[in-house]
């Protein structure tokens, strides 16, 4: 079997809730669920799809000098809906493709363009039109966000953060965006750096939970489970009861990795995807679960619903097959 961890960034797509799939992964420690997840290393479990992607280009498709459109056309929300239902993500990428046709200066649209893409495993034109949209509309920060995990899930770390720079240096003054620079930090594995940022930015706008989920990941990423359960707790609180489903997952991975109760840790999944029924990792990290105590049917479910939400998520896709 093999063995998916959290996502270092988890853009989510409206109203539907879409959970991006283009994040980066924290391989499997080699024995049990101890050890810093920043030195060790599973060969063959990267959540990228097989062969090697195309380089992306480093500029955004341009588009026509004209008013930006806000609204998503009913017929592509319709298609997304159906697609988290169906896990038909080729007919929603159609509608989408024919609604930027229609209209290319709607950046909502070209997210979840983007983000359905990633889903399929279609990065290179994922991150085209994660670029397309932050550049027509600087405060869509989701995109990205997204644009940086499809660099990480690349292994472009290196481009992701000169793309997290030149964002960041589009509004000097907004803490939301300066983040990108945290979560770049994080992709390229300066954890201590990504740390000195976080707190720096916090003590510019200590209430941010973007920033706050940040430093807790860069912890977590080091291995300081206790201080990114603190922190995620504190980010918590800050949601004033709307329940932020990555900070559930990333709490349901430092259960994974710290207990050995696999029944409460099993809760704490099925906690994720009571708040998200479409978090793939969440049904890939249940199914490692349900076959490890040798219920097989259920993990093939679990494996099985992955895939629904994530046809290009190659983990699970290995998962399936051996269960």
């Amino acid at each position: 079997m093999t063995r998916s961890f959290p996502h270092l960034l988890a853009p989510v797509l409206g109203l539907v809730a879409v959970l991006a799939l283009g994040c980066a992964t924290v391989p499997k420690p080699k024995t049990g669920q101890e050890g810093s997840a920043e030195t060790e290393t599973t060969e063959g479990t990267e959540t990228a799809p097989e062969g090697t992607p195309e380089v992306a280009p480093e500029s955004p498709e341009v588009v026509p000098e004209e008013a930006v459109v806000e609204e998503t056309p009913a017929e592509v929300e319709e298609a997304l809906a159906a697609a988290l239902e169906t896990g038909d993500w080729d007919t929603a990428e159609t509608a989408l493709r024919a609604s930027v046709s229609r209209e290319p200066r709607a950046p909502q649209v070209r997210y979840k363009l983007a983000v359905v893409q990633t889903r399929l495993g279609k990065l290179d034109e994922a991150l085209q039109n994660a670029r397309a949209a932050f550049e027509l509309d600087k405060k869509l920060v989701l995109a990205a966000r997204l644009a940086l995990s499809i660099y990480a899930r690349m292994d472009k770390a290196e481009q992701g953060m000169r793309f997290a720079e030149d964002a960041a240096g589009s509004d000097p003054t907004d803490v939301s965006v300066q983040n990108l620079r945290v979560a770049a930090l994080i992709m390229a594995g300066q954890h201590l750096r990504a740390i000195e940022m976080a707190r720096d930015l916090l003590k510019k706008d200590e209430v941010n939970v973007d920033i706050m989920k940040n430093l807790a990941i860069a912890y977590f990423m080091m291995g300081q489970h206790k201080t990114a359960e603190y922190v995620f707790g504190r980010a918590s609180k800050l949601t004033e009861g709307m329940n932020d489903p990555e900070i559930a997952y990333y709490q349901a991975l430092i259960k994974h990795r710290t207990s050995k109760d696999k029944a409460a840790i099993v809760r704490a999944y099925q906690a994720v995807l009571k708040l998200k029924p479409d978090f793939a990792e969440a049904h890939n990290n249940l199914g490692l679960l349900f076959y490890e105590t040798r219920n097989y049917q259920a993990a093939a479910v679990s494996f099985a619903k992955a895939l629904q939400y994530a046809p290009s998520y190659r983990e699970a896709k290995l998962n399936w097959a051996n269960a």
